[in-house]
């Protein structure tokens, strides 16, 4: 799997204006379970999305909602380690070293699509979409965790790590 340059990124998340519309994918390895994993079989999800860049999250009209009726309740302080990049578009983590991609969805991610990549050491590398992946003896390989992962809604306001983003604008790996 071939994946996107910092620069590359970079370069597409500040040509792209504040709340500017654009397809981003990336992918996650899955967990598979102890014995699978030890004998070489590999899962990843390959996800495909529209995304506002540039967002602020508390200008979203949800997000307002969501922090008016909690209110009341009591703040967990956290220790903020993110520095901003590129305002609300791309963040450094000192604690990781990593630096994330952050983008809004659009619709609660209804305009996504998803592939699974796996790789059996016999057969090698091969693509099965979400009801052929659901169906297939490489489901019951995945951790419980991770097979949670393929259903829900996005939140409103999420990151990506660059590390993982292999389509971002019209830039392809």
């Amino acid at each position: 799997m071939n994946y996107l340059t910092y620069n590359t990124i970079m370069a597409e998340a500040a040509n792209c204006k504040n709340g500017c519309i654009t397809r981003v994918g990336y992918s996650k390895e899955l967990k598979m379970l102890k014995g699978w994993k030890e004998l070489g079989f590999r899962a990843y999800k390959l996800t495909e999305t529209s995304v506002r860049l540039g967002v602020n999250y508390f200008n979203i009209a949800s997000v307002v909602v969501k922090k008016a009726t909690e209110a009341d309740k009591p703040k967990v302080e956290r220790a903020n380690n993110f520095s901003w990049v590129i305002k609300n578009k791309v963040k450094y983590n000192s604690n990781t070293g990593k630096t994330y991609l952050q983008v809004a969805t659009l619709n609660h991610g209804h305009n996504t699509h998803s592939q699974f990549l796996v790789y059996n050491p016999i057969e090698g590398w091969m693509v099965l979409e979400k009801e052929e992946w659901e169906m297939s003896e490489y489901y019951t390989m995945i951790d419980a965790k991770s097979k949670g992962c393929s259903k829900g809604e996005k939140p409103e306001v999420y990151t990506i790590t660059f590390d993982n983003i292999y389509k971002l604008g019209k830039s392809q790996a």
